[in-house]
């Protein structure tokens, strides 16, 4: 429960200060004068807002287990709506017809332990100096592109033990246990706080640029929109922390997880003029509530927007996505209503910085998704556990070495 409670204010309070490599020469602006800006903005009472938002934190320390998803008889039709990719790519550059929509991963091997080649041979892959009798309870595959360090980190990670309460990741108040990393394992859900540490380090990232041209917003701020929080605490807790002032913003990028933990992302595409939804398991039930919150989410940022330190960003579109028309479904995401594997799509996504490729966002190995999710994280420069958990994780490489000879 400590490390949930560590996590909740972490969450809350953002980073501080853009630390560790972030921009410390862009102050934020005087708050007094924030507040005295939003004084006048017209309340929640009018916004239509009827989902119920995911718990961001779980009780249990545990993994939860893949949710049973009612079965649906009949996929949504594709919208009518203009589906445009987002990204810098040409528009012809189209994500192959034979590869739209699959969740590439190498089949599942044997038991326990054993690591075998997956759909294609990479002898060289540092994975195969793991003994088969060391039992691991998520076997790497050569599919996943290990480096040496990603191995090291992933027998250690996954290797079967009884400790599931090892710090293995720390950012200030935010602690993270060995189990929350068992979440990766592909017959569970990926924790919340999994995903929003993938968030803030591509915030982290996005604030070393000058001017910036990203905002990632961490899952909570859809949760405290969507609750209709007062317009005042939504400014304190992101405004200066993952929304810092810029002249050139071009996307805002905002996970949403609704139950039974579906997840689907929100891109503001300010450049373009546009609101996407990467959503797979996109329904003709699910559309248009999710439109309907998303258009709430927008009504908020569109307040953000308008402030004096934002505006240089509109010269040529109007600061309210609302008027920009209606959300645009891209092309090559898959449609899967029955997946339970929404939040590592959103996660594949994420880890490419917002730089969206339309001939890669319907390709996914969910494994290495799941397997590089960890290992980054573990190894982040941004992690104050690293050094920590490498010479732990180096003990035991040089343990099983030995066993070869």
């Amino acid at each position: 429960m400590e490390l949930q409670i560590g996590s909740m204010m972490h969450w809350e309070t953002g980073t501080p200060k853009l630390s560790l490599g972030g921009n410390t020469t862009r102050r934020c602006p005087d708050q007094r004068s924030t507040d005295k800006a939003f004084n006048d903005l017209p309340g929640f009472q009018q916004l239509d807002c009827t989902s119920v938002v995911c718990e961001l934190f779980s009780d249990a320390a545990t993994p939860m287990p893949l949710p049973k998803i009612p079965k649906v008889e009949q996929a949504s039709p594709i919208s009518d709506h203009p589906k445009l990719p987002i990204s810098t790519v040409d528009d012809a550059n189209e994500i192959l017809p034979e590869l739209a929509g699959k969740s590439v991963a190498p089949p599942r091997q044997g038991g326990s332990g054993v690591r075998r080649p997956g759909l294609i041979s990479r002898l060289d892959s540092p994975i195969y100096l793991i003994p088969m009798s060391y039992e691991m309870v998520f076997d790497p595959t050569a599919d996943m592109d290990l480096t040496y360090d990603e191995c090291r980190i992933a027998a250690y990670l996954y290797g079967k033990t009884e400790d599931l309460n090892e710090v293995v990741f720390k950012f200030y108040e935010l602690e993270v246990a060995r189990g929350m990393f068992h979440s990766l394992i592909p017959k569970f859900v990926p924790h919340s706080d999994i995903v929003n540490i993938v968030v803030l380090f591509a915030s982290l990232r996005a604030s070393r640029e000058t001017p910036i041209r990203f905002w990632f917003l961490p899952s909570p701020f859809a949760v405290d929109v969507l609750q209709l929080r007062p317009i005042d605490m939504i400014v304190k807790k992101y405004l200066c922390r993952w929304m810092p002032a810029t002249t050139k913003l071009e996307k805002v990028i905002i996970p949403i997880c609704e139950p039974s933990h579906s997840w689907y992302i929100m891109v503001v595409h300010v450049k373009q003029g546009k609101v996407y939804a990467l959503d797979i398991t996109k329904t003709e039930e699910t559309m248009e509530r999710r439109e309907r919150n998303m258009r709430t989410i927008m009504i908020t940022l569109s307040q953000i927007f308008k402030q004096e330190q934002n505006l240089s960003s509109f010269t040529e579109i109007s600061p309210d996505p609302t008027t920009w028309g209606p959300i645009n479904y891209p092309k090559g995401v898959p449609n899967q209503p029955n997946s339970n594997d929404s939040a590592v799509w959103c996660l594949y996504w994420l880890l490419n910085d917002g730089l969206l490729d339309p001939r890669r966002l319907g390709v996914m190995m969910n494994g290495k998704v799941r397997m590089k999710t960890a290992t980054t994280i573990i190894l982040s420069d941004w992690n104050q556990k690293k050094q920590a958990v490498d010479q732990e994780a180096e003990k035991l490489w040089g343990t099983l070495m030995r066993a070869h000879d």
